[in-house]
């Protein structure tokens, strides 16, 4: 009986785990595309917030340090914030990859 109870919690967890990933990945998706765009359209004063919004949830994806840090640079007052963030995506690199897929991190 025990074991049975164990499995239960152990698969209430797993699946309760996946529907928080799949949520925030959605949001994730959402978001950066929402950057992306506002980034192709050289909106930089608008996108930088989301950008920097992402880099604080995702500390050590390189491909949204790299977009801060671009936008930041493109922006009149904060470009000096930008070495943080381009610093933080060097770190990283990677020989693949493609400035509109939100699954590439590095």
């Amino acid at each position: 009986m025990n074991f049975i109870k164990l499995l239960s919690y152990s698969v209430c967890i797993i699946v309760f785990t996946i529907s928080i990933n799949g949520q925030s990945n959605a949001e994730f998706q959402k978001k950066f595309e929402a950057a992306n765009q506002l980034l192709d359209q050289k909106q930089y004063e608008i996108a930088k917030d989301l950008w920097i919004e992402l880099a604080e949830e995702y500390p050590d994806n390189a491909n949204v340090n790299y977009k801060t840090g671009y936008c930041l640079l493109n922006t009149f007052f904060q470009k000096s914030d930008a070495l943080l963030y381009l610093s933080k995506a060097e770190r990283n690199i990677k020989g693949k990859y493609s400035p509109i897929d939100y699954t590439v991190k590095n």
